[in-house]
């Protein structure tokens, strides 16, 4: 059985690859660029030159590949929808039988890609899932609109503190690594009936704001660390960008802050693992902020 992933070098896409090569999965990964993907994926997977604009490509890479199953997931955009149910058409004309959907919390509001794109996948002669993780924890790991304007890991030592929307905010958080351990799981089983037709909510362990994500930085760099609270609304409205856009991104993160309150056990139930702590996290990832 082959899988075949698009996205492959996001976040998620390169646990997905990661993961299912090491399941012993033939794994094939869709990328723009192979000299560029090369130290970013493990040897050993099958490399499908292309662009999801390129229906052709997408075509190609299915047929090549000889994929009957796929991993679906591309960047925020404007074409996003637009590509991703294209990637669906070609799946079906190839002969896949099965997708795995990477989707967002609350995939109804504000992201209306996404909602598109799950109905056109539910409503399509393939079997399929999506998978609707939160907020990762390695938006912590970069500078990042995601944690809040200004955020910067490598300033977090020095200034001792940090700026974030969702300072007193408990929401679900989940690692990247945990997301890529349910896919290739869903991916690598013979029996997909059980799982044809889901959605599934991806979440870390426990709730956290970003106050706890500061307390858990100070105890692993030992540094008193604080975090400042930031208005989505203002913060973005400073920012240079179409109104359309900070709409959307205010209207996102205000989701995450107010409406992500759940936790679900689909990590250790479907992976058979369970989900990586914000603990541990930061305490694997200290030399990015400054320790």
């Amino acid at each position: 059985m082959s899988v075949l992933v698009f996205g492959a070098t996001g976040k998620c896409g390169r646990e997905v690859v990661t993961q299912l090569h090491e399941k012993g999965v033939d794994t094939h990964a869709f990328v723009r660029d192979t000299q560029k993907v090369t130290k970013l994926l493990p040897s050993g997977v099958t490399l499908h030159t292309g662009d999801m604009s390129d229906a052709d490509s997408v075509q190609a890479a299915m047929a090549a590949s000889g994929a009957r199953r796929v991993f679906l997931s591309t960047g925020n955009g404007p074409q996003q929808s637009a590509h991703e149910c294209a990637a669906i058409r070609a799946a079906e004309k190839s002969g896949v039988e099965y997708v795995v959907k990477l989707s967002t919390v609350k995939a109804a509001v504000p992201l209306g890609p996404h909602l598109e794109i799950e109905e056109a996948l539910f409503s399509s002669s393939l079997a399929a899932t999506a998978l609707r993780p939160a907020w990762f924890y390695q938006n912590l790991l970069a500078p990042s609109m995601a944690v809040g304007v200004g955020y910067d890991p490598a300033r977090i030592v020095t200034d001792k503190k940090f700026p974030s929307f969702f300072a007193d905010s408990p929401m679900s958080m989940i690692d990247t690594r945990d997301v890529g351990a349910v896919a290739a799981a869903l991916l690598a089983q013979d029996d997909i009936a059980p799982h044809n037709g889901k959605c599934y909510d991806l979440t870390g362990p426990e709730l956290l704001t970003m106050r706890g994500v500061a307390a858990g930085l100070s105890s692993v760099l030992g540094v008193s660390i604080e975090c400042d609270p930031q208005d989505a609304t203002e913060a973005l409205g400073s920012l240079s960008m179409p109104p359309a856009a900070q709409k959307s991104l205010t209207t996102f993160f205000t989701t995450l802050g107010s409406d992500c309150r759940e936790l679900s056990d689909e990590v250790q139930r479907i992976s058979g693992r369970k989900p990586v702590t914000i603990a541990d996290f930061l305490e694997g990832h200290r030399h990015v902020f400054g320790k």
